[in-house]
């Protein structure tokens, strides 16, 4: 599963070695520090089943995205803060990621979410993103 992603990210032209899969960088902490660091619920639960499964996993609230979210290739324009940063950090061209209608980077799917949609132990409609490939669409009642 692993080098899956690492055959992904050769096809895209996304660096290895600056971009390591979440699930990879998971067990390599587990590993390190013996133990798992706790975040909330909604998170360690999804970190559990992607250390298990090996698979990138993500929560996103989707309280605070704007309009569609698609996953789509960069044009370079995308507005993209990473999860613990405070300054928007430049894109590089043709990288997948998923965004919103804002043009906003919501996540690059197996390796770095954002805050804008961070889960916390207050959000009220998490959606979950396995990474694979479909649209969220904003619908009452939930996602599709």
């Amino acid at each position: 599963m692993l080098e899956g992603f690492n055959i992904l990210h050769d096809n895209v032209g996304v660096k290895r070695r600056k971009n390591i899969p979440a699930s990879e960088n998971l067990i390599n902490l587990l590993v390190k520090h013996g133990d798992m660091f706790y975040i909330n619920r909604a998170v360690d639960i999804y970190n559990i089943i992607s250390l298990e499964s090996k698979l990138a996993l993500g929560a996103h609230n989707m309280d605070k995205t704007e309009g569609d979210v698609t996953l789509r290739f960069t044009d370079g324009t995308e507005k993209y803060v990473p999860r613990g940063q405070s300054e928007p950090v430049a894109v590089a061209l043709h990288e997948y990621c998923y965004c919103d209608d804002s043009n906003e980077v919501l996540c690059r799917p197996e390796i770095r979410q954002v805050n804008k949609t961070a889960v916390d132990e207050n959000a009220v409609n998490a959606g979950y993103t396995p990474f694979q490939t479909f649209i969220w669409k904003k619908r009452a009642g939930g996602m599709i």
